[in-house]
C-alpha cells in the first residue's frame, strides 16, 4: 500500500532551501506546511474521479487546489469532504479551454501555498452519439475541454513542478486504446492525452519530473449515468471483476503512482478496467 505523499531523499535546489515552512490563516484555520508535505491542483474535482482523487490526496497529508468550472455547489462539497478527513484545500474556479484562465489557476496555487508538486489533469466532458451527427461545436467542446485543457494547464504548471521535481498525472479512458462506437471523438482526445503522457515523460523525465496516465474503465460516476441498468449489468459481464469501480478504485491507484513507492514508473498508461476481456 502507498505511503504518504511525502518527499523522500531529492537533489538539493535553491528553491527547497529557501522555502522554509508556509503558515497562512484559511477559513478552516490555521495551516502548516512544510517541504515534506505536498501540494496538488486536482482539475474537474467538483464530482467523480476527479472528487475521489482529491479527496485520496488531502488523507496523505497534501494541501489539494480543487478546480471547477461551473458546478461551485458540489466543487464547496468536496472541499467540505477534505476537511472531514482532517485535510486543507481551497477552490478555484476557471474554465481550462482559456489559456488564460489555466494560468491563473496555477498562479493562484502557487501564491498561495509558495509551490506546487503534483498536477491532476481529470477535467473531461464526453459525448454520445454518431459522428456523422456530430456538429462542429461539440468537437471543439469535447477536444478543447479534455485536451487543450490538459496543455494549457500543464504548460504553466511545469515551471513549478520542474522546481520541486514533481508528478503529472492525467486521466484518460481505456477507449483511448480499445474506440468507441459513438464516443469516436471523446476516444480521440483521450488517446491524444496518452501520446501527450509519453512524450512530455520523455521531456521532462530527465529533469525529474514524472508524467503518467490512468485509464479507467467501467466507473460508476455520473459520466455514466446516462447507461441503462440493463446495459451496465451487460458490460459487467465483460468484466473479470463482474462489477463496476469507483472513483476509490481510480483515486488509490493514483495516490500510489504518486508515491515513492513508483518512483520508476514513468511515461505509462496504466489500465484499470477490473478485467476487461
Amino acid at each position: 500500500m502507498a505511503g504518504p505523499l511525502h518527499r523522500g531523499p531529492r537533489r538539493k535546489s535553491a528553491f527547497y532551501g529557501t522555502l522554509g515552512r508556509v503558515k497562512y490563516q484559511a477559513s478552516e484555520g490555521c495551516f502548516s506546511l512544510s517541504p515534506s508535505h505536498q501540494v496538488a491542483i486536482v482539475t474537474g474535482a467538483s464530482r467523480g474521479i476527479g472528487r475521489e482523487v482529491a479527496k485520496a490526496l488531502s488523507r496523505t497529508g497534501a494541501y489539494v487546489i480543487l478546480n471547477y468550472r461551473k458546478e461551485e455547489e458540489e466543487a464547496q462539497k468536496t472541499l467540505e469532504m477534505l476537511r472531514a478527513v482532517g485535510g486543507y484545500g481551497a477552490l478555484y474556479r476557471a474554465d481550462l479551454r482559456s489559456f488564460e484562465e489555466a494560468q491563473g489557476l496555477v498562479a493562484f496555487a502557487v501564491a498561495k501555498t509558495g509551490r506546487l508538486d503534483v498536477l491532476i489533469n481529470n477535467a473531461g466532458v464526453s459525448h454520445h452519439g454518431l459522428l456523422m451527427d456530430m456538429s462542429e461545436e461539440t468537437y471543439d467542446w469535447i477536444m478543447d475541454t479534455n485536451l487543450k485543457g490538459a496543455f494549457n494547464v500543464t504548460r504553466h504548471a511545469l515551471p513549478h513542478l520542474l522546481r520541486t521535481q514533481g508528478s503529472i498525472l492525467t486521466i484518460s479512458s481505456i477507449w483511448s486504446a480499445h474506440g468507441a462506437a459513438n464516443e469516436v471523438v471523446y476516444a480521440m482526445s483521450k488517446a491524444g492525452l496518452n501520446a501527450f503522457t509519453k512524450s512530455l515523460a520523455k521531456e521532462v523525465g530527465p529533469m525529474g519530473v514524472r508524467v503518467n496516465a490512468v485509464a479507467p474503465g467501467l466507473i460508476d460516476t455520473q459520466m455514466n449515468d446516462r447507461l441503462s441498468a440493463k446495459e451496465k449489468e451487460a458490460m459487467v459481464c465483460s468484466l473479470a471483476s463482474h462489477r463496476m469501480g469507483t472513483g476509490e478504485d481510480i483515486a488509490k491507484a493514483c495516490v500510489f503512482l504518486l508515491s515513492e513507492e513508483a518512483a520508476y514508473i514513468n511515461g505509462q498508461i496504466i489500465t484499470i478496467d477490473g478485467g476487461l476481456l
